[in-house]
């Protein structure tokens, strides 16, 4: 009897021990907190996407509405340059760097789209995923360039994380997201990738929250936003701000973190 109450304590031990220790390195067992810094009006109905310009000195964002445009802003709101793209429902902006062209997404056709400074398309391409619901669609894009993937979110009724080819467009690999617990995503209204430390951030409008996950989905930490309807999602973690556009509020949103 002794020798079976000692093996249940040590197998208990043991699993405490062992226990997602990812998640206590990095304070995962708490949502962590962001400094609100600033908020920035923006004279731009329904933006959502948002993308820092190639050189960094700026942002690009969308608006949502039909035939709305693309954006480059300010870091406080001012618009700087209006491409004149007519988009169906423009939800994600991302930029490739070593062409200084955007790649947006556009959510109700299930399109990517490439395109140059002047508004011109270069290349499009259609995706082939569940698509349950019009609005439910394509809403966020990040790029790789280094693995030359693009990463972009579909919003729900599937929530699903694609990875697609920059050169060809196909989709390489889909994946369900559905993070539990504190890491609960109701929605997915935004991404972006972050190079230096090879890390995902995904924004939830419907959950007001981010989850920073790794290229393998493994999320390692989560924050509150505390927005009405966050958008679109740039990271500065050399400066350590957050840029998120409002799409309800029509505002720029700056946290540090």
């Amino acid at each position: 009897m002794k020798f079976l109450l000692y093996c249940t304590f040590l197998a208990l031990l043991l699993n405490a021990c062992s226990a997602n220790p990812a998640a206590d390195d990095n304070d995962a067992d708490e949502i962590l907190e962001l400094r609100l810094l600033s908020v920035h009006e923006l004279p731009i109905i329904d933006p959502s996407g948002l993308s820092f310009t190639a050189d960094r000195s700026a942002l690009w964002t969308v608006s949502d509405e039909r035939g709305g445009n693309i954006y480059k802003i300010s870091f406080t709101g001012e618009v700087l340059d209006v491409i004149g793209y007519e988009g169906d429902d423009l939800e994600g902006i991302t930029v490739r760097v070593s062409t200084n062209t955007l790649f947006v997404v556009e959510e109700r056709l299930r399109q990517v789209i490439e395109l140059d400074t002047n508004g011109t398309v270069l290349r499009s391409a259609t995706l082939n995923i569940p698509a349950n619901a019009e609005n439910d669609g394509l809403e966020g894009i990040t790029i790789d360039e280094a693995a030359g993937v693009l990463y972009i979110v579909n919003e729900k009724n599937p929530r699903l994380f694609l990875v697609v080819d920059i050169e060809t467009l196909e989709v390489l690999s889909q994946t369900p997201i559905n993070f539990s617990g504190i890491y609960l995503m109701r929605d997915l209204s935004g991404i972006y990738f972050e190079e230096k430390a090879q890390e995902l951030w995904f924004l939830s409008d419907d959950s007001a929250r981010i989850v920073v996950s790794d290229l393998d989905l493994n999320p390692l930490r989560v924050y509150e936003t505390e927005m009405p309807q966050g958008e679109g999602i740039a990271v500065d973690v050399d400066g350590r701000k957050i840029y998120i556009v409002d799409d309800l509020e029509n505002s720029l949103y700056v946290f540090g973190y």
